[in-house]
């Protein structure tokens, strides 16, 4: 069951985006649950009430996973982050318009258990604002380690399931991405 309280949208997923980013940074990329899928790699780094769902960047994915019972899920949909490693961003407002564009004119769709969940597009797209992001060496993103000003932008599906019966629960999700390319004349 997807959480559709304002608190949830305006208290619970804004506080957690960049956590999930933070987490995923913080695996090493060989252990990544994104390129390694096993039991014992979803369940590193997760602490805490809210535990994270790897991406993936594009195909069908299958992944088995095992959560503690009174844990939520959360999962990213269509996110994007930007941080002032790139040196090409030079300005916050850089840094903000790098983490939403990819995001602007996405479409995304999920369902669990076979229910396809709805306003996804309305109710889930967080602006996490600007914090600092510490980027380790080995990150699955190639990035240069270091702590960051960054930005995250994206949708997000929250699970909370202790609403859910024990037992077995298909989650699926779809999205694709644009980015708008300007061009100049030569």
């Amino acid at each position: 069951m997807l959480i559709r309280t304002p608190h949830c949208t305006q208290q619970i997923l804004p506080r957690t985006a960049g956590k999930w980013w933070q987490w995923s940074f913080n695996i090493p990329k060989e252990d990544h649950p994104r390129e390694n899928n096993t039991a014992s790699n979803f369940v590193r780094g997760q602490q805490g009430p809210v535990w994270f769902l790897a991406d993936s960047l594009s195909g069908t994915v299958k992944r088995t996973c095992t959560t503690l019972a009174g844990r939520s899920i959360m999962v990213g949909l269509l996110t994007g982050e930007c941080d002032k490693s790139d040196p090409t961003l030079h300005s916050d407002q850089n840094v903000r318009q790098c983490a939403t564009e990819g995001n602007d004119y996405g479409v995304i769709g999920a369902t669990l258990d076979g229910v396809r969940l709805q306003n996804l597009d309305q109710d889930n797209r967080i602006d996490f604002g600007f914090y600092n992001l510490t980027i380790p060496a080995d990150n699955i993103y190639k990035e240069k380690p270091g702590t960051y000003k960054a930005f995250t932008n994206g949708f997000f599906a929250f699970a909370f399931l202790g609403s859910l019966p024990h037992g077995t629960h298909d989650l699926h999700r779809a999205y694709t991405g644009c980015w708008l390319v300007s061009t100049r004349p030569k």
